[in-house]
């Protein structure tokens, strides 16, 4: 919030809330906030902890090495085009 922002805010919480309550409506609001903070911080430091890149997450996450002796290649299914596969669902849904 800008300056001004602030000031505006101010004046409109002296207008609203009775000049003698002010102060403990200041304090119970700081509070709140201070509250919200405690206890977003921790699920905040937990997040940047399961985020951290460590060395041994790359060992897990390789594929392991294939032996090309030893294995048959697999053939893949042919690559349709949009054009084939709306045709085959048109015929679909005529029959």
């Amino acid at each position: 919030m800008s300056f001004s922002h602030l000031v505006i805010l101010g004046i409109i919480l002296i207008i609203v809330i009775p000049p003698e309550k002010l102060p403990e409506v200041m304090r119970n609001i700081g509070r709140m906030f201070n509250d919200l903070r405690r206890s977003t911080s921790g699920v905040f430091d937990e997040l940047k902890r399961e985020a951290e890149f460590k060395p041994s997450d790359l060992l897990k996450t390789q594929p392991p090495p294939q032996q090309a002796h030893s294995q048959q290649p697999t053939q893949s299914a042919p690559v349709k085009n949009l054009d084939e596969v709306a045709a085959e669902k048109s015929d679909e849904s005529k029959s």
